[in-house]
């Protein structure tokens, strides 16, 4: 009797063993199967620096152009987010009483003065820096005189034309020489002729009587918001 009871002591022991080996089978099968789901779940406590964020390029732009922002994301993701929507806007054209290259004589001058003269004083020609940074067309400085007073225009000729970007301005600048910001500003002698009025056409821009335009080498067209040269015209006496 005590033989056969230990027997079955082995026996429901062997059993015990089978079926946990089972159960514990079961498991991970069970956990192996399922490895997608966890993992995707655990996919968050993996270190930020580990995640690779690549930038979408805007519709219809030319590949140089995706290239340029993605280089511009890498160094900061907010301008190049603030110059991708800029550049899916429509182009702004310049005020409808400005277009035409007779405007200064026909509006500003016969407006200001009974009886004057003009004369183009500085021109220069805009410049491409790249396929996002650019602008096409002549920039004049025309001398207004009559009646005692001295106005000058400063003036984009109508087939002015500058690429899309957001809180483009219009400075003078001392320099010759412009790549950078910094040189733009250097010792606070830019003067801001104020916001472009558009992408598209000629405009004017009345400058002040006590600024001694001589100072001035470049006109340049500039994105505070994005801190970045967008086309430099490099001012020259017109050959009379």
């Amino acid at each position: 009797m005590i033989g056969t009871a230990f027997k079955m002591d082995e026996m429901v022991m062997a059993r015990y063993i089978r079926w946990r080996l089972i159960f514990l089978l079961g498991i991970l099968v069970a956990v192996a199967g399922s490895a997608p789901i966890w993992l995707e779940f655990a996919e968050p406590l993996k270190p930020e620096e580990d995640v690779v964020k690549v930038f979408r390029c805007p519709e219809g732009l030319l590949q140089e152009q995706c290239d340029l922002l993605t280089d511009l994301d890498k160094e900061d993701e907010e301008k190049a987010a603030l110059f991708a929507n800029a550049l899916l806007a429509d182009p702004v054209p310049a005020p409808s009483n400005e277009q035409a290259d007779n405007s200064i004589r026909d509006g500003i001058a016969i407006e200001t003065f009974s009886e004057f003269t003009e004369t183009r004083i500085r021109t220069g020609e805009f410049s491409e820096i790249d396929a996002l940074r650019w602008a096409k067309g002549r920039v004049n400085v025309w001398e207004l005189v009559g009646d005692g007073e001295i106005t000058r225009i400063l003036r984009f000729d109508s087939n002015f034309e500058v690429g899309l970007g957001p809180d483009l301005h219009v400075y003078l600048a001392v320099s010759s020489n412009l790549t950078s910001s910094e040189q733009l500003f250097e010792g606070d002698l830019a003067y801001d002729a104020g916001l472009l009025k558009g992408n598209i056409g000629g405009q004017n821009y009345r400058l002040p009587e006590d600024l001694d335009i001589t100072q001035f080498s470049s006109v340049v067209i500039y994105s505070n918001s994005l801190e970045m040269i967008f086309s430099v015209a490099l001012l020259q006496q017109p050959i009379q």
